[in-house]
């Protein structure tokens, strides 16, 4: 009898297997970092009103990024009162002369722009190299008067063009002759007379021609 307690005492340990290992606990995933908070948007500052016309301008002029200058301009005849808007691109015929009046400007800025000289009238101060040397004031339908304000070779020089305008009442000018499509036509020279509508604004490119410096002075 007592051999048989040993094999039931080894069947019994068989069965009931090893001992039962606690779980592991449940490690949760680690959380998805958080992106960073995005920087605050920039305001966009509010576009810069229209500059004003001041005391003495007709309206105001601005430039665009590539050079054009853009002019809002206003015209008042008894009651009646008109509005312009023109628009001068760099390769307009008369872009250099528009940004000339305007005066300094860079793109993005708007100034104010002054009242457009009278077409009939103009005077004229006649540099070269730098030096001053007098002026001349024009009227339509008239020569013109040459003041001299300077001596020397250079003034005499000029006494002495202004003289052979004097006498034959025109002159000629080099430039690109125009065509009837408006293009830039061959290189030649065109006869200024008095009589002409341009007669005073030719003065002025007469004068460049010959290598004087030309500068508008106010009004007459």
């Amino acid at each position: 009898m007592p051999r048989l307690l040993v094999p039931f005492a080894l069947l019994a340990v068989a069965c009931t297997g090893p001992e039962a290992q606690p779980a592991a606990p449940e490690v949760p995933p680690p959380a998805a970092p958080t992106p960073p908070a995005s920087p605050p948007a920039v305001p966009t500052p509010p576009a810069s009103p229209p500059v004003a016309p001041t005391e003495g301008s007709i309206g105001s002029a601005r430039m665009e990024a590539d050079g054009t200058l853009v002019l809002q301009l206003r015209a008042t005849t008894g009651s009646a009162i008109g509005d312009a808007l023109l628009r001068y691109p760099p390769d307009h015929a008369d872009y250099a002369k528009i940004r000339g009046h305007v005066g300094p400007i860079e793109p993005g800025q708007e100034r104010p722009v002054a009242s457009f000289p009278d077409p009939s009238a103009r005077r004229y101060q006649v540099s070269y190299d730098y030096r001053v040397l007098g002026t001349i004031e024009v009227r339509s339908g008239e020569t013109g008067k040459l003041t001299l304000t300077a001596t020397g070779d250079e003034a005499q020089r000029l006494a002495d063009k202004w003289r052979e305008v004097e006498k034959n009442r025109s002159f000629s000018v080099s430039m690109h002759m125009p065509t009837r499509d408006g293009s830039r036509g061959p290189y030649g020279a065109r006869i200024y007379r008095v009589q002409d509508a341009d007669y005073v604004d030719a003065v002025r490119w007469m004068l460049l021609d010959a290598n004087y410096e030309v500068g508008i002075l106010p009004a007459l």
